[in-house]
C-alpha cells in the first residue's frame, strides 16, 4: 500500500546510497542495486520528514542530553548536512523525550551514548 519508498543500506551514514522511489522508477532502483553486496532496507517514505524534519535525541549514560531537528534542503528528502540538510537545536515536548526513552528501554542492553531519530506523524 505504499506509494513512495526509500531504499538504503542497513548500515550507512550521510544518506549514502539512499534513494526515494515509486512504481515509475522501481526498475531503475532494481538495476542500481542488482549487484550491491550489502544488506538493504526498504521502508515507506514519510512525508513528515520533508514537512517538519527528523527529531534526533541524544542520550548520555541513560539520560536525555539534547535534541536537534534535522531538515532536508528544499527539493530533497535527506536531512544530512552533507546532502544539503540543516540542523536546528530544539527543545522537544516532554512526551517526545519519553517516547525516545521507551525506544532505548526496548533494546535491553547498556550504552554510554545513544541517538534516537524520530518523526512526528501528522
Amino acid at each position: 500500500g505504499w506509494t513512495e519508498c526509500v531504499i538504503k543500506p542497513v548500515i550507512s551514514a550521510g544518506g549514502y546510497n539512499t534513494f526515494k522511489f515509486n512504481a515509475s522508477n522501481v526498475s531503475t532502483i532494481q538495476q542500481y542495486f542488482k549487484d550491491y553486496s550489502c544488506k538493504l532496507i526498504v521502508q515507506p517514505f514519510m512525508k513528515e520528514i520533508v514537512e517538519e524534519g527528523e527529531w534526533s535525541f541524544v542520550f548520555v549514560d541513560g539520560e536525555y542530553y539534547h535534541c536537534v531537528l534535522k531538515k532536508p534542503a528544499v527539493g530533497n528528502f535527506l536531512v544530512q548536512d552533507i546532502q544539503g540538510g540543516s540542523v536546528h537545536p530544539k527543545k522537544p515536548p516532554a512526551w517526545m523525550i519519553e517516547e525516545a526513552k521507551k525506544v532505548l528501554e526496548a533494546i535491553h542492553f547498556s550504552y554510554l551514548h545513544a541517538r534516537v531519530d524520530m518523526i512526528r506523524l501528522g
